[in-house]
């Protein structure tokens, strides 16, 4: 297995390591033929409108959009915002899950926080997700997006088919689960 972490501009050694650790290889992507090369793709948490910006640069926006038909993606911050169906002037997001999103709706970078969440699909101890300027989701638009976390009864960790987003950052700390759990969805979409 070979994980994509799309590595334009973020967060993503954060991931890289978390694969890392979980024994998963992992490539940069920065062009369509890294993305073709990979298993998955992960969209890691930065500046949304940089990201929007660059992968139109390069030309990544229908390779994205296609790669999404067939193989999992997981979008974290940013990358929620980037997956996600917003309409916005500063961001061009893929459209790949039907979300009614808020760029930085929890606030600015002083506004950051952590909160201890409960994961539906490993309840044994919570799961301490970090918040930096990250997206909310106001209303999901598609009834069939499973919600996996909620954080004060807003969804910041949800699903649909191959596709998983989080608000927050599950790439800081040493808690791995939810990129197991991520890794176990592309294992069963290889199948």
């Amino acid at each position: 297995m070979l994980i994509g972490v799309l590595s334009l501009q973020g967060d993503y050694d954060l991931h890289i390591k978390q694969l890392s650790r979980l024994n998963v290889k992992s490539l940069k992507v920065n062009n369509s033929e890294d993305l073709s090369k990979t298993d998955a793709l992960i969209i890691p948490g930065g500046e949304s409108s940089t990201i929007s910006i660059l992968i139109d640069k390069l030309n990544l926006r229908s390779k994205i959009a296609d790669y999404a038909l067939s193989k999992c993606i997981f979008g974290t911050c940013a990358g929620l915002i980037m997956i996600s169906s917003l309409k916005d002037k500063k961001v061009n997001a893929l459209n790949i899950l039907s979300l009614d999103i808020n760029r930085n709706g929890y606030g600015r970078q002083v506004d950051s926080f952590s909160k201890d969440i409960n994961l539906k699909f490993d309840k044994k101890l919570p799961f301490t997700a970090k918040f930096i300027r990250a997206p909310i989701i106001n209303h999901l638009s598609d009834k069939s997006i499973e919600v996996l976390a909620s954080c004060d009864n807003i969804p910041v960790l949800v699903k649909k088919n191959n596709i998983l987003g989080s608000s927050f950052h599950p790439e800081i700390g040493n808690d791995c689960r939810i990129h197991k759990f991520f890794i176990k969805m592309v294992n069963s979409e290889k199948v």
